[in-house]
């Protein structure tokens, strides 16, 4: 499957798995915040084969010009990956846990559109099953914001804390859009079940 930004961002991604995998992670003091680290890539597009399969695979329509909600999330893997590998990110990246996801769409996306992608850390606070902060994802088209992304992360550890981790749903989906957002999350869901030994799912 081909890569998602062409032409590809100047983060080689074995760097990223090296800095994963075999970096020493110091953990994050009790209320400490967690440090901004960022990553950017620009004049970016989206790989007009890797979004073709994409679109099979959540099962939408194949010559929609418009982006999935999901897609620039994605694609922006490698930025997010370079972020954990960082020497300042805190935690090890094995064990992280994702418990919420809030997206903002500024007009259509087209998929011929040239992007700016910027990734980085943003506000952190102490809860009761550890830390939790977000990784924020902007996209820009032509210098204006087109699209936001801010997901949820847990950082297991000891904690005091006593508020918890884990907001309702309700809480993640954009006002005004929940029939929307149901339909395209129960398509995704549907596209990542997967049948086990034994018809488990």
């Amino acid at each position: 499957m081909p890569r998602a930004l062409v032409p590809q961002p100047p983060l080689p991604l074995w760097r990223s798995y090296a800095g994963i995998l075999l970096r020493r992670r110091p953990g994050s003091e009790a209320g400490a915040p967690v440090p901004r680290v960022s990553r950017r890539t620009t004049d970016v597009c989206i790989d007009a084969g890797w979004l073709q399969a994409y679109r099979t695979i959540v099962g939408l329509e194949p010559e929609e010009p418009s982006l999935p909600p999901l897609a620039l999330q994605l694609a922006a893997a490698p930025l997010h990956l370079a972020i954990l590998a960082d020497r300042r990110f805190p935690f090890r990246a094995m064990g992280l846990v994702h418990v919420g996801q809030r997206i903002e769409q500024v007009g259509r996306l087209h998929a011929a559109d040239v992007y700016r992608l910027d990734a980085f850390t943003g506000v952190s606070r102490t809860v009761r099953q550890g830390s939790r902060f977000e990784l924020i994802t902007e996209a820009r088209v032509e210098g204006r914001l087109a699209w936001r992304s801010v997901a949820s992360v847990l950082a297991r550890h000891e904690s005091e804390a006593t508020e918890s981790a884990y907001a309702p749903l309700s809480t993640l989906i954009p006002p005004g859009e929940t029939e929307v957002w149901s339909r395209v999350a129960l398509i995704e869901a549907e596209a990542m079940r997967w049948t086990l030994p034994g018809g488990g799912v």
